[in-house]
């Protein structure tokens, strides 16, 4: 039995770059995520947001490395340092059309009636905890939003190659906005367009894009200016065949990913990014935390068989294990889709408590929460797990049989 975090907790790691089977599995080369490197230099996604060396739009190259002080409370986050000490998130939760444009358009009307109907109500949590105490005016404003993954295409095999852009990047922008001509991105414009108009921290969902003749599953963020900090694809594709469940393959059409993405916002800290099955992967948020995130943002669209059983647990289970905010953003379930998503878009705080104002399930609509930013640092301070963790004795049993898997 192998330990997800053998391959983590080494003297130290970097992350690698994949090469995805034709069916989707992994080859024995780069089944583990990390892989020990025996080095003193330490590159951080702190120092690296000021150099382009080693990361490129937020995410974590094969130059990356931790060392071994990356396992100690040093890069764990143990002050707020951020500008802001209070976030407002609002999950925009979107029914998807078989017409890519009606998506656009349903978007950007839903983000904008996101923005003006933000409710100022404190977040109530479903553990019985106390909400969070933030000052009025405070609350009334929407500082980050989320989109659903591949929100502007129904979800299957058959669209996502129909409905791939092709971003091809310049300054942040696609070079086609810049130009001033058509398009070949308009989600992607559409997305940037919005971020940078109402001055919000956009983590876009989901979209399938192109590029070198393959496919992703990719999720842009944009800061509160427009600017792009963060690229993510994909890196755990949802491979599953469960009797009398659901049957799906990513990898029949799509591509996985090769990095730990982050995005280092101006206002607000650094998130981890990942996609639906990322979140089922404790190493990767894991890895997030080590690299000072307070939270990680997961667009998913879990299905109504694995949906009522997973998809709150595991969101709970990363906020717990890192002591870190989690939201997660799904599509609203569709009628006559040959896809249906579970819905319940939510946000829990770094003690495993719901911060929902109120619960969608499955239908269209917007979930906000305020966020205190202090709690990460609060909870990780009465409960120092990080220097509480016994590296060296309990995953170098893990670490050596991994060797042998």
């Amino acid at each position: 039995m192998t330990c997800p975090f053998a391959s983590l907790f080494r003297l130290g790691i970097t992350t690698i770059h994949r090469t995805p089977l034709a069916s989707g599995t992994r080859s024995n080369e780069p089944k583990r995520l990390f892989v020990a490197k025996n080095t003193k230099a330490r590159t951080s996604a702190s120092s690296s947001s000021s150099s382009n060396e080693n990361t490129h739009n937020g995410t974590m190259s094969a130059k990356s490395r931790f060392t071994s002080s990356s396992f100690t409370d040093e890069t764990i986050t143990t002050e707020n340092t951020t500008k802001k000490k209070s976030a407002r998130i609002a999950l925009v939760q979107l029914a998807s059309t078989s017409s890519k444009e009606e998506n656009i358009e349903n978007m950007l009307a839903r983000v904008e009636e996101a923005l003006s109907s933000s409710s100022s109500s404190s977040s109530s949590s479903s553990s019985g905890d106390k909400p969070l105490k933030l000052a009025e005016e405070e609350k009334k404003i929407v500082d980050i939003v989320v989109l659903p993954e591949m929100w502007n295409c129904p979800y299957g095999n058959e669209f996502f190659a129909p409905f791939a852009e092709d971003v091809v990047l310049d300054r942040g922008s696609s070079v086609a906005e810049e130009e001033g001509r058509g398009s070949t991105s308009p989600s992607f414009d559409a997305m940037r367009k919005i971020a940078k108009e109402k001055k919000v921290v956009l983590f876009g969902g989901s979209i399938p894009t192109r590029k070198d003749g393959k496919l992703f599953n990719t999720c842009f963020v944009f800061d509160s200016d427009g600017a792009l900090i963060a690229t993510h694809h994909k890196m755990h594709l949802f491979d599953v065949d469960i009797p009398d469940g659901i049957t799906f393959f990513e990898s029949k059409t799509l591509t996985a990913g090769d990095a730990v993405t982050i995005a280092n916002t101006k206002d607000f800290g650094k998130f981890g990014v990942g996609i639906c099955f990322d979140m089922r992967f404790p190493e990767y948020a894991r890895a997030c935390a080590l690299e000072g995130c307070i939270g990680m943002i997961y667009p998913g669209a879990f299905n109504t068989v694995t949906g009522p059983l997973h998809w709150a647990l595991l969101q709970r289970c990363r906020a717990v294990d890192n002591q870190m905010f989690v939201a997660t953003c799904s599509p609203a379930r569709v009628e006559g889709a040959s896809y249906q998503a579970h819905g319940d878009s939510s946000v829990y705080g770094p003690f495993g408590e719901k911060l929902n104002d109120k619960e969608l399930e499955e239908k269209p609509g917007v979930v906000y929460a305020d966020l205190d930013l202090n709690e990460v640092v609060k909870r990780r301070s009465a409960m120092p797990l990080n220097k509480q963790r016994r590296l060296s004795e309990t995953y170098e049993l893990c670490a050596k049989k991994e060797e042998n898997v």
